[in-house]
């Protein structure tokens, strides 16, 4: 089953598109969010998509479930789920919060990793182009 981790900065009992949240970790099952539902996750500061979809062992049908998927995400795919106009995401210098980083990755990071990290994220976007 296809899913995808998304952390609650606030309240248990917290609500989104239509969705109840719990504090902290909530893996939810991917084919059961519609577009603005995810949407509408993706617009919102206070939930954090930590966990890119990965495909899990079967919850029951709606459950939210407060564990991790074991797969980790690296600091790149961390910079790709960041949303440039917010600012608990990027400072006024348009460098990545070290905070929501943290969060993304489940990890603690130095703001040496995350410049160096950035820079080569930057360049190969660059290159892209």
């Amino acid at each position: 089953m296809q899913t995808i981790t998304i952390k609650n900065t606030r309240h248990s009992g917290y609500r989104r598109g239509g969705l109840v949240f719990q504090s902290g970790d909530n893996i939810l099952p991917l084919d059961q969010l519609k577009p603005e539902q995810l949407a509408a996750i993706k617009a919102d500061a206070v939930l954090l998509i930590k966990q890119a979809p990965t495909t899990t062992a079967s919850h029951p049908q709606g459950a939210m479930v407060q564990d991790r998927v074991d797969s980790a995400i690296t600091i790149t795919e961390a910079f790709d789920l960041l949303e440039t106009a917010n600012t608990e995401h990027f400072t006024s210098k348009g460098l990545p919060q070290i905070d929501a980083l943290e969060q993304l990755l489940g990890r603690k990071i130095t703001a040496a990793e995350r410049h160096s990290a950035w820079q080569s994220y930057c360049a190969e976007q660059e290159q892209a182009l």
